[in-house]
């Protein structure tokens, strides 16, 4: 071959790549709208929205709407031309549209609203430096276009990464009704998939692009061989500049490499440049390094006392409180998970659990990595005495739907409820807010666990522990083994509540979700009774725990239970040993018509207490001392019952502690009536016009 078809054959090559034009598109990377409205608070975020609107008005900025776009442009080369803005919208009416330069492009669609906007992306450009016009011709939509080649080739000189607009009306415009004009711009989360994009063509560059960049040897993270600018952030203790190698796609190309001047300075000073050089022409890489920020932080992000997180917990709070089992020592561990992986933290021990408030606190210190700041968290250890333990569980019942407003959240004295570290609290309303079943605990309110607890108390003297877990809609069949969801969950519930004292007894609600299947007499549902308590029992190594369950409604008010109620809970100790039950009668339903309001639930509540005192330790409720009263005597005698009405006429009720009236009668002053009972505790409520009493007396004959 000689010189001269050398020459032609370059000069073909040459030709081809100095003319070859690819017509492509940039997708926007943001793109949002700023209005404020009559009715809003202008911190309304409006970038996920289908459309994005401009409007002009005179009549107050209030009115107006403009639009943000903005484009990562880290991807295009500087052989880029014809560059346009384009915008997709039905528009009827003739609109002048104005295009601005945005001064700050660090800004995300979801994060500008009106009360910010000075802030992200600064102030308003006063001139506008690309205009489109549309024609009152009634067109349909179409995209609409404007030349940004200038100020985007300026940013890709600049070496930016991003460049922003902001498009608004230049004029009023409304319809012949005199109605103001909204341009409806599709935005990229439209399902039309006319999103707004930059439009270019750009000379075929392949042979120019590297096929990676490394860093000290390792390929740059996240390299693409058509994005041309990288930002790389460097460990905070960086001193020396990596060095940057190169491999070109064309193998003959020329690769100038020069390395940033330092890591602490401007952005240039900041930044390695590779420049590829063949003779298709030349095309330049950047890499901009970053310190990260020093690692100062010293916070702590968890702490956990024997393997249990430590919640809530915040890392701006350096206390913490921890009831513990009886059987803690001080060597039980305590670890840490610092907010920096880098810091470490350190952990001193309580010595004596016995003593002060210091000797009972753990410290644990957290040392930032350049171990320039220490910051130190307290946990408070209070092991508690060795308590009595109840399990209440079922369904919404148990975790109650009524306000607690009237009872408040005061904690209740020497009771305690397993939280959801594990540990124990001074128990308060909602009782059933840490269950691990529940499908919404924000919907737990009263629970009948609460005047229980309340009741049975002072009654043993002691400490008196509760474990509440319930869950609304649920079927027994989820409950009453291993394997099924409820139970497991319940089960590790129990097994840490256990660690506190020894378990006397089980309180059970629940049936609603069951009760319209194997009527009338629910031979399943007791056999899966059965089979949960006794693994429960099982469980806790305790074959005889008692077990108490109750109706579940009144069956004046829910008919529908009425057989469920009779072979299922009233003969609950034919089929299940050391059991029993309380009624319902009484009790009154929310407007929901399936849950019972705050009173009903706190004399549930009171019932289930009444029968646990008497099943587990053999405790039935004292007489009030009976004595002359303002209006009434009262006297007994084996198991007679003298009521006698003093000064006015008195009305008297009668009931049995579950809730059944077995008695009502009216005396006159000077009247008395005696009436005969069976051994029991019983409720005599005394209605005068002055006053009504309640009494409570045990026959204990």
């Amino acid at each position: 071959m000689n010189k001269h078809s050398i020459f032609f054959l370059v000069f073909l090559f040459l030709l081809q790549n100095s003319t070859a034009q690819q017509t492509q598109e940039l997708k926007v990377f943001d793109d949002t709208y700023i209005y404020r409205s009559t009715s809003g608070t202008g911190d309304e975020i409006r970038g996920l929205e289908q459309f994005v609107y401009s409007y002009h008005s005179t009549a107050g900025s209030q009115f107006r709407r403009e639009v943000f776009l903005r484009f990562d442009i880290s991807g295009l080369s500087p052989f880029v031309e014809n560059i346009k803005l384009r915008m997709y919208a039905d528009l009827k009416e003739a609109h002048t549209l104005d295009l601005y330069p945005v001064a700050k492009t660090a800004w995300v669609e979801d994060g500008l609203s009106a009360n910010n906007k000075l802030d992200k992306v600064g102030a308003d450009a006063t001139t506008y430096f690309a205009s489109a016009s549309t024609a009152d011709q009634g067109i349909s939509a179409k995209y609409y276009e404007w030349d940004v080649t200038n100020i985007v080739k300026d940013s890709i000189n600049a070496n930016a990464q991003f460049i922003a607009f902001r498009m608004r009306d230049r004029d009023v415009v409304k319809s012949s009704s005199g109605a103001g004009i909204i341009v409806n711009w599709h935005a990229k989360e439209n399902a039309s998939g006319f999103y707004p994009h930059i439009q270019y063509t750009e000379k075929d560059v392949t042979t120019l692009r590297l096929q990676n960049i490394q860093l000290n040897g390792t390929v740059l993270d996240g390299f693409v061989s058509s994005k041309y600018k990288y930002y790389v952030t460097l460990p905070w203790n960086t001193t020396t500049v990596p060095t940057a190698t190169a491999t070109a796609i064309e193998t003959s190309s020329v690769l100038n490499i020069t390395p940033a001047a330092n890591l602490t300075g401007t952005e240039s000073q900041r930044t390695t440049k590779i420049i590829v050089t063949n003779i298709a022409g030349a095309l330049s890489y950047s890499v901009v390094f970053q310190l990260a920020a020093p690692p100062t932080i010293a916070d702590l992000a968890s702490i956990s006392a024997d393997g249990k997180s430590i919640v809530p917990f915040n890392k701006n709070t350096t206390t913490y409180t921890v009831n513990v089992p009886y059987s803690w020592v001080e060597t039980t561990p305590f670890m840490a998970q610092c907010v920096d992986a880098n810091a470490t933290y350190s952990v001193s021990l309580p010595t004596n659990l016995q003593g002060t408030t210091a000797e009972k606190t753990a410290t644990i210190t957290c040392k930032s990595a350049d171990n320039s700041v220490e910051k130190q968290y307290k946990v408070i250890v209070n092991r508690l005495p060795e308590m009595d333990i109840v399990l209440a569980m079922g369904q919404s019942q148990m975790g109650g739907r009524a306000s607690y407003a009237a009872e408040g959240t005061a904690p209740i004295s020497n009771v305690y409820l397993l939280n959801g570290s594990n540990f124990m609290e001074p128990a308060t309303n909602p009782m059933n807010r840490y269950s691990n079943i529940s499908k919404d605990v924000t919907i737990e309110a009263l629970s009948p666990a609460y005047s229980f607890v309340k009741k049975v108390q002072p009654k043993i003297a002691r400490p008196l522990g509760i474990m509440v877990n319930a869950q609304g809609g649920t079927s027994i069949t989820l409950w009453y083994q291993p394997g099924k969801a409820n139970y497991d969950g319940t089960v590790k519930r129990i097994r840490e509540v256990a660690k506190y004292g020894t378990v006397k007894g089980i309180i059970w609600h629940q049936g609603s979700a069951d009760s319209g299947t194997g009527a009338p007499e629910y031979t399943s549902y007791k056999n899966y009774m059965k089979t949960m308590a006794e693994n429960f029992r099982k469980e806790l190594n305790l074959p005889n725990l008692p077990f108490i369950c109750g109706e579940l409604s009144d069956d004046v008010v829910r008919p529908e239970f009425k057989n469920f109620n009779v072979n299922v809970i009233q003969g609950v100790k034919s089929y299940i040993p050391n059991s029993d039950f309380v009624y319902a009668n009484g009790v009154v339903l929310l407007s929901d018509g399936i849950h019972f309001d705050a009173p009903s639930v706190i004399m549930m509540g009171e019932r289930y207490a009444d029968k646990f005192l008497e099943l587990v330790y053999g405790i039935t409720s004292t007489n009030e001392k009976l004595e002359n009263k303002k209006n009434i005597h009262l006297s007994i005698k084996d198991n007679l019952l003298q009521i006698a009405a003093t000064n006015e006429p008195i009305s008297v009720n009668i009931f049995d502690i579950q809730g059944r009236k077995l008695a009502h009668f009216s005396l006159q002053v000077g009247e008395n009536k005696t009436e005969t009972f069976l051994k029991g505790v019983y409720m005599v409520s005394v209605n005068s016009k002055s006053k009504q009493s309640v009494y409570k007396v045990l026959i204990a004959n």
